[in-house]
């Protein structure tokens, strides 16, 4: 399972958690995505990502 939360800056977050929270990433992914992935406490990865410019901004109104 992945918990994916949509975040202004991922590199942004990288920096937050260095040193409080370890973390992987930031990786840019060929559908325009930029991830920082890590763990929660009960082991449920989670997926902070930023839509890159130029790439639309996920889900349209019309499909949420």
């Amino acid at each position: 399972v992945l918990l994916q939360v949509r975040v202004d800056s991922a590199e942004d977050w990288a920096e937050r958690l260095d040193g409080l929270w370890p973390h992987q990433g930031v990786v840019d992914r060929p559908w325009g995505h930029r991830y920082l992935y890590l763990r929660d406490p009960d082991g449920m990865l989670v997926g902070l990502y930023e839509v890159l410019p130029g790439h639309g901004g996920g889900l349209s109104s019309s499909s949420a």
